[in-house]
């Protein structure tokens, strides 16, 4: 029996009143309650900390007035933001070896009655490589600095509902 008591299955996702806009709340004169209005974000500008490696350093350089932007880099994210930044310099260090080696090479092996055989295989450091640039494209994202595919723009400054009426 579909929708008896006790036996619907609980509450739907998606169900019920939906809520009101802010425009629509100041014109009824309701309370803006369980509206989300934008909050400012001060970005706090966070130093490189000492005792980097000088690669490292460079990386945090580069990507830190991208995260303090977004303000997605503030004190209590440095060791993550730091650990991106180590990333960074070991997934090009990688990138520069797989580049040295070439993506293959060539596995010889000599079977029991002496034959030798040759296979090509893939360099071992190519899939850690994309395992690593996967976790970086992830960070970049926890931190704001890698695009969405959409500009990230400002809040909307706040319409005045009785403005036309002024």
């Amino acid at each position: 029996m579909p929708g008896a008591k006790g036996r619907s299955g609980g509450l739907r996702s998606g169900a019920g009143r939906k809520p009101a806009t802010a425009r629509i709340l100041a014109l009824h004169g309701g309370r803006d309650r369980g509206v989300k209005r934008p909050q400012a974000v001060e970005a706090a500008v966070v130093a490189v900390p000492d005792g980097l490696p000088e690669d490292v350093s460079a990386v945090w350089l580069d990507l830190a007035p991208h995260a303090t932007t977004a303000g997605t880099l503030i004190p209590s994210m440095v060791p993550a933001f730091l650990r991106l930044c180590r990333a960074v310099v070991k997934h090009a260090r990688w990138e520069a070896q797989i580049a040295t080696d070439g993506d293959t090479y060539l596995k010889v092996t000599i079977d029991g009655a002496g034959t030798e055989h040759t296979e090509v295989k893939a360099h071992p450091l190519i899939g850690k490589s994309q395992t690593l640039d996967n976790q970086i494209r992830g960070w970049f994202k926890d931190f704001g600095i890698n695009p969405f595919g959409k500009p990230l723009t400002a809040p909307a400054k706040a319409e005045d509902p009785f403005e036309e009426f002024g």
